[in-house]
């Protein structure tokens, strides 16, 4: 299906399961986001301070349209445990007609 809209998953570190589904809440909440998934136990390893380090972290993966990918980085920057959170967005390339409906009835702002 070619995409008239455009599409995104937004990929968030957390570090732990709460912090996660505290921001996917308040996304949903908010319908900047139409779901989110959280992937528990991930190990990360990177570079902090002059330092190399490594914490064991969650993966929050959020679908989107790319119009609300201003507003959730703000929410998100915001809100988040970490000085510099990973906020950091993917076009979703191809889709199924029936999901992109689900997720454009998801973020309809008039729904509320």
């Amino acid at each position: 299906m070619s995409l008239s809209k455009q599409y995104i998953q937004i990929f968030v570190s957390c570090s732990d399961t709460g912090e996660a589904q505290a921001l996917v809440g308040e996304l949903l909440e908010l319908r900047l986001i139409a779901c989110g998934q959280i992937m528990n136990s991930m190990q990360s390893f990177y570079r902090w301070q002059g330092q190399v380090a490594q914490a064991e972290e969650v993966l929050l993966i959020l679908k989107t349209q790319s119009a609300y990918f201003d507003k959730i980085k703000q929410y998100i920057t915001h809100n988040h445990s970490y000085d510099v959170p990973e906020i950091i967005a993917t076009p979703i390339i191809e889709a199924s007609p029936e999901y992109l409906r689900w997720l454009d009835e998801c973020m309809d702002h008039n729904n509320d």
